[in-house]
């Protein structure tokens, strides 16, 4: 077949052949002569553009397209994977060929695909609905299509998916029929790999090849169906490439295998920082329940272990870390509270998680009876000094709070279907019910429980048959199929011992979990002495109706007792008692649940508005913060609430109630305090205030001594408050503090364990119901700049850059109160030529260096400190006159000293917290001038025999001394500070820290920052200046419980947020500026001899090197007899 595609004219009459015909560019008309070589002006000047850019012939094949010399093929997309991730084209885009690539989108009408969608749920439900009618199990891809379709339909009503039509057409060149097919051959294989189907257009190979040209139009319409999501991943449409042509190699890009290559002193700054995680595991068993939601907004109570199966099976799996695997954004929510504000909601699960079970695991029991088993690493909440603290799973102990829900928040589904008239009928059959294949009985000999069956009934058109004994109605016969059928649906039809909820009812409104419980405790519900209760022999029915109690504010208890069926085994058995007591939640059930009954109502009204006991609802552990609220506001032990002084006394544990009555007294005594400001001032202006202020510095009676202690209570207010705000968000949450009882140690069941991770780290899971909770490639980096004369200095924590430093030469420095090698941080720098306030700096980095040393001060203190250190200074003879800065400086010790010697009670109250330095155990450290120099190629400072207590100190002083001499002379220099998250937790050496970042730039300096504590970071307005002022940043394998505030902060896309979590030894993601790609380390096998930090490698390596060694030795006693060859 011959075709000229650019429409050049009327064809001539051509001969044809049986494959195909070579079609003139130049084609003559009917009307035209032959031009002749003479007429070449006048046949030039007719043609027309296309005449001039067309190919000279084209030939259209069975499944190739042969334009003049040049052969090329269409393949057309068929299948997709049913998940794809962000850049999932990348290896089309970056293949090693040249390829022309179209995309096709067309929008699609919602009101359409709603009714497709509708159709095909009807379709799903009636087929699943039929298998149960026949006693068959419904196959599982179909339900989880209709869990999808309905996911699918919500998402598109509330707008926040549209639909779309998309088609991918790719076109491959060659020089010759067979590189055409063997390239073909490579990318379908490749597409292949992506779990996509590829297949080439024959037949079709002109409208195909039409579809990749550059004007839009597609020719072979073979469109898939997109939401939004997918759709968004195929974007942007581009390939990724960082390197320069100078600097060192950090490693290979993994998108397309290209070195990275970068001078980090080339770009704005210099400064790097680098973010892992050290890994944490926490995980629960098997058959422990969870509350979710999904994207319909369905709540649900399922096991975790079948869930997070049921998700790995679905959607696929990825490897987190060395232990577990799991699927990343599983699109579920879970309940959860806001840390800050100790608020329910609920919250992301960003991924569903598995791992192999450890031998034994533990269960934990409250004194509620909620229970729970986790692993030992688990991370469990308990309260301790008005804050929430997490705590190991193997540390916790009888006697600690954890907290539970005072209340799940409302949520309905859309796909709601039962009224609440259905749900009370449901809670009388959970309560007094049985059933066959054909009926369902409910045995109630109560006039008015029987009265409302039969209203129940005939509202939801249901018949029903009184059950007569003896002409005595004993309950009522429902004859109903529909009804059978809802039961085994809501997965709720079995014996006494199995009964359970509902599977739909978590989803409904309040009243119709309200109607539900009313029904239900109508029935197994009774009103004893204070409380009332129910019993049952489901451990799960109890549990659920715990959970629905949640919603409506009650705490229930649940109790295990020994109890004999009347009516069954005699036995006897577990039976599962649920109470509620306490006046705060029995008005609770009255106002929203109470009894149909009118005997059960009375009875319940009847214990209404007695005394309280609110003996369980307490918030503990409050004994340290209201003791120093006591401190700090009542110094003179007057005036103190009674309430406050037994809480502090360890006599009282407050209700949240009387915890916030408290509050709002001190807060009385708050405004007491602040009211007297203006008599204070009023005294100040008084015109003999000075004569005043002399007398009252002797006699410490006057008016200036008042002014003091006034600015001490002011500073002591602003401390009360800060603990006042933390008791006010404990006292007005929505949390419940339950004491665990009973820590059994158990062995697993189990091959695995399972978690969930979400946003606010915390969820609710359990029985009843509770909330449960590298330097490698900065080596290389430090031996390749080393070849381009760069100078690199180490804040080393754990001996971890031994083997380096010696490697090159370098210097080793080891800081300890024994240690040879001193820094005295009262130096002063005196660089050449400076212009900055050397004294000032110095003056600021001392009172700095002290609040972490002594603690916090206050003004007076602040200000008595400083006057000491001037003194210190000029006891030495410098002052800010640059010319004495010369001279010897002074010591802790001289500090120490002038404190003593200044007389005041405050100057001897800072030299008592001082002393420890001066003369305890540290004093080692402080006690000699400076001894160190650092002009080696590299110096290392290592702090692993230094107590972690002193710890920031020595790094605050090490950051200093460094700091002085970078200054004295200009020269290209790295400083590495390795877990630098303990100089994160201190303001002043935080803020330092974020000093040196903002200024090295100044010195030719770089600053490189490892930590694998990424809350210090990205939790700190420090941290976040660090990170903006860091050009080069590395991110390596990140936690699930951090990749959600990482990903915020870096702007990641959902692919490079599994990258993180999934990432192997030496694979992260590499920004330079405003670049980043995802890199993998590599190293010689020398440079890994000297970079790793792997256990097992350093011993095989020293293993190596004494048997070297002992060989030598061996060589060097018995040489071996050379023998002098004779002569022929």
């Amino acid at each position: 077949m011959a075709l000229n595609l650019f429409s050049l004219g009327k064809k001539n009459s051509t001969s044809s052949a049986p494959d195909s015909v070579s079609i003139p560019s130049n084609p003559i008309t009917n009307n035209q002569q032959p031009t002749t070589p003479s007429d070449g002006k006048s046949a030039t000047s007719s043609q027309s553009i296309q005449d001039i850019i067309a190919p000279s012939a084209i030939e259209v094949d069975f499944s190739h397209i042969k334009i003049d010399d040049v052969y090329i093929r269409t393949l057309f997309v068929t299948g997709y994977p049913r998940y794809v991730s962000a850049n999932w084209l990348s290896p089309l885009i970056n293949f090693n060929h040249s390829l022309d690539i179209s995309m096709f989108v067309y929008p699609s009408d919602s009101k359409d695909t709603l009714d497709s969608l509708r159709r095909r749920i009807a379709e799903m439900e009636a087929e699943i609905n039929t298998d149960i009618e026949r006693g068959r199990i419904p196959r599982a891809a179909t339900e989880a299509g209709l869990e999808d379709a309905k996911v699918l339909q919500s998402q598109l009503v509330k707008g926040a998916e549209k639909f779309f039509q998309f088609s991918l057409y790719i076109s491959i060149s060659a020089e010759s029929e067979k590189e055409l097919d063997t390239s073909t051959a490579q990318i379908q294989s490749m597409l292949a790999s992506l779990l996509i189907i590829s297949k080439i257009a024959s037949l079709s190979m002109e409208d195909a090849f039409k579809s990749t040209l550059p004007y839009c139009k597609d020719k072979l319409m073979l469109t898939r169906n997109m939401d939004t999501t997918a759709l968004s991943t195929t974007f942007p449409f581009t390939s990724s490439e960082l390197s320069d042509n100078q600097g060192i190699l950090y490693g290979v890009n993994a998108h397309n295998d290209s070195l990275v290559i970068f001078d980090r002193f080339s770009l704005e700054n210099a400064n790097m920082l680098i973010l892992a995680t050290s890994g944490a595991g926490k995980s629960v068993a098997y058959n422990e329940t969870v509350l979710i939601k999904n994207s319909a907004n369905e709540v649900k109570r399922t096991k975790i272990g079948p869930l997070v199966e049921k998700i790995i099976q679905q959607k696929g799996s990825t490897k987190l870390n060395n232990e577990m695997i799991g699927t990343i954004n599983p699109g579920i929510k879970v309940y959860s509270f806001n840390p800050r504000t100790l608020k329910g909601g609920w919250s992301v699960v960003t991924v569903a998680a598995k791992k192999d079970a450890p031998p034994h695991l533990y269960r934990f029991t409250t004194k509620s009876g909620r229970m729970i088993t986790t692993t030992a690493d688990h991370n469990m909440l308990t309260l301790n000094n008005a804050q929430i603290q997490v705590v190991k799973g193997d540390t916790i102990k009888t006697g600690d709070y954890i907290p539970l829900p005072r209340l799940i928040q409302e949520s309905t589904s859309s796909t709601t279907k039962h009224p609440s008239f259905y749900y009370e009928l449901i809670g009388y059959y959970i309560a007094e019910g049985c059933s066959t294949e054909y009926s369902v009985y409910i045995n109630n000999m109560e006039r008015e429980v029987i009265d409302r069956v039969n209203f129940l009934c005939d509202k939801l058109n249901f018949k029903t048959v009184p059950l007569n004994n003896h002409h005595i109605v004993k309950g009522v016969s429902i004859n109903s199929k529909p009804l059978i059928r809802k039961l085994k649906l809501d997965k709720c039809f079995g014996k006494s011992s199995t009964k359970k909820i509902p599977s739909t009812l978590f989803s409904q409104p309040n009243q119709s979990k309200a109607a539900f419980l009313r029904s239900y405790y109508d029935g197994d519900g009774c009103v004893e002495n204070h409380e009332v209760t129910c019993t049952t022999k489901s451990k799960q029915l109890v549990s659920d109706i715990a959970y629905l109690l949640f919603n409506f504010g009650i705490i229930a208890r649940i109790t295990p007792k020994f109890k004999r069926a009347t009516n069954t085994n005699p036995l006897g058995g577990t039976y599962y008692q649920l109470t509620v007591s306490g006046q705060k939640d029995l008005s609770l059930f009255a106002q929203h649940i109470n009894f149909n009954l009118t005997r059960k109502k009375d009875k319940l009204n009847s214990i209404l508005n007695k005394k309280a006991n609110p003996n369980d609802d307490i918030i503990p552990n409050l004994k340290q913060p209201l003791s120093e609220i006591y401190q700090l506001l009542y110094p003179g032990k007057v005036g103190a609430p009674q309430k406050l002084i037994d809480i502090k006394n360890g006599a009282f544990k407050p209700t949240p109630t009387e915890l916030q009555k408290l509050i709002d007294t001190i807060k009385i005594r708050i405004q007491t305090i602040n009211n007297q400001e203006k008599y204070v001032f009023e005294l100040i202006s008084l015109p003999h205030w000075q004569d005043l202020a002399n007398k009252g510095t002797k006699s410490k009676k006057g008016s200036q001594h008042l002014l003091k202690k006034y600015l001490e209570i002011q500073d002591n207010v602003k401390k009360a408050e800060i603990i006042l705000h933390r008791l006010a968000t404990l006292a007005q949450s929505e949390l419940y503090w339950d004491p665990i009882v009973k820590i059994t140690k158990l062995k697993s069941k189990h091959s695995f364990v399972y978690d969930l991770t979400v946003n606010n780290e915390v969820f609710l899971a359990g029985f009843g119901g509770m909330f449960v909770h590298n330097s490698y490639a900065v080596k290389l980096e430090i031996l390749r700049s080393l070849m381009f004369d760069c100078q690199v200095i180490i804040l080393d924590p754990e001996n971890e850059y031994e083997m380096v430093t010696k490697s090159v030469g370098g210097n080793y420095l080891s800081f300890s109160a024994s240690a040879s090698h001193k820094i005295n941080p009262f130096q002063i720098a005196r660089p050449k030529e400076s212009t900055e306030d050397e004294m000032g700096y110095k003056y600021l980095f001392l009172m700095s260096l002290l609040k972490i040393m002594i603690g916090q001060m206050d003004p007076i203190e602040e200000a008595t400190m400083n006057r000491a250190l001037v003194l210190t200074y000029r006891q030495k003879g410098i002052t800010e006159d640059p010319t004495t800065h010369t001279l010897e400086p002074p010591r802790m010790e001289d500090l120490y000293r002038s404190l003593i010697g200044m007389e005041e009670a405050v100057s001897k109250t800072l030299s008592a917290r001082l002393e420890r330095f001066v003369m305890g155990a540290v004093k080692g450290i402080f006690d000699q001038q400076s001894n160190i120099d650092i002009n080696a190629p590299i110096t290392v400072f290592t702090l692993r025999d230094t107590a972690d207590e002193i710890r920031p100190i020595v790094m605050f002083m090490i950051l200093d001394f460094v700091w002085n001499e970078v200054r004295k002379n200009l020269r290209k220099r790295i400083l590495v500070v390795d877990e630098a998250w303990y100089l994160m937790r201190y303001e002043d050496s935080a803020k330092i820290l974020q000093g040196f970042v903002k200024r090295a730039r100044k010195y030719y300096f770089g600053v490189s920052i490892i930590s694998q504590n990424v809350d210090d970071f990205l939790g700190s307005a420090y941290g976040k200046a660090i990170i903006t002022n860091s050009a080069l940043k590395l991110l390596l394998k990140q936690s699930s419980a951090a990749i959600n505030q990482i990903s915020e902060t870096f702007y990641l896309s959902q692919g490079e947020k599994q990258l993180l979590l999934s990432a192997g030894v030496g694979e992260g993601i590499f920004f330079a500026g405003m670049n980043h790609v995802a890199i993998k380390i590599i190293s010689s096998a020398d440079e890994h001899a000297l970079a790793t930090s792997k256990p097992a490698e350093i011993l095989e390596r020293k293993k190596q090197a004494e048997l070297q060694a002992a060989a030598e030795a061996a060589s060097q006693d018995h040489p071996q007899e050379i023998t002098e060859p004779t002569n022929p």
